[in-house]
């Protein structure tokens, strides 16, 4: 395994492959999240009521998953990269 600079200028416990990876994990459940949310929001008329607390329980869920994936990220030493949130 190897190793590369963590959060606090020490070493990783992962690789870049691992810590990239869920970086990019990270930043699609963070846009997931945000889709979902306005689709909460948006929900209008009849059919509205019938998804609207679909729309948010899902991106609740997925905001769960950026943080067990946020938690690792840390825990293995990674630094966050924020340019990922907003690509593609």
């Amino acid at each position: 395994m190897k190793s590369t600079v963590g959060a606090e200028g020490g070493k990783s416990m992962a690789s870049k492959k691992l810590l990239d990876g869920l970086n990019k994990a990270i930043a699609m459940d963070l846009r997931a999240t945000i889709q979902y949310m306005w689709q909460h929001v948006m929900a209008l008329g009849v059919e509205g009521v019938a998804v609207n607390n679909v729309f948010k329980e899902i991106a609740m869920q997925e905001m769960k998953h950026s943080e067990s994936f946020a938690d690792r990220l840390f825990y293995l030493g990674g630094i966050p990269q924020q340019s990922l949130w907003t690509s593609k």
